[in-house]
């Protein structure tokens, strides 16, 4: 069932936006964030490099967006997986492959239950 109270759209539209930013955040050509950073970051960039988690990243949330902007439930059921498989593999990838004690695990966690969340609810 489509739900479109304030509230799903609020959430819908953060975690799009929260994992656009991070994506454009991760491709900027000034910073290099996984050389720099924590061994979670290492992993990542063991598995792909930050250019490409950046602009997967990007792309996931600029879908989730566009999605919500169509109004189309097809539209916007995609771009929800689409973030809701980017955060899950992340949290699974930092808290199974990485490391379980990472301060990041949380907030991976608190982003993909949300993006479940978002999914579920559309």
């Amino acid at each position: 069932a489509l739900h479109s109270d304030n509230a799903s759209l609020l959430v819908e539209a953060t975690t799009g936006a929260a994992m656009m930013m991070w994506g454009l955040c991760l491709v900027n050509p000034l910073a290099n964030s996984f050389t720099v950073s924590s061994f979670a970051f290492r992993t990542m960039a063991a598995v792909a490099p930050e250019e490409v988690w950046g602009a997967l990243a990007a792309i996931a949330g600029a879908a989730q967006l566009a999605g919500l902007a169509s109004g189309n439930i097809l539209a916007r059921r995609v771009g929800a997986m689409s973030v809701l498989l980017y955060r899950l593999f992340l949290f699974i990838l930092v808290g199974v492959w990485s490391n379980w004690q990472s301060t990041g695990i949380p907030d991976f966690l608190s982003w993909t239950l949300l993006s479940v969340w978002v999914y579920v609810r559309l």
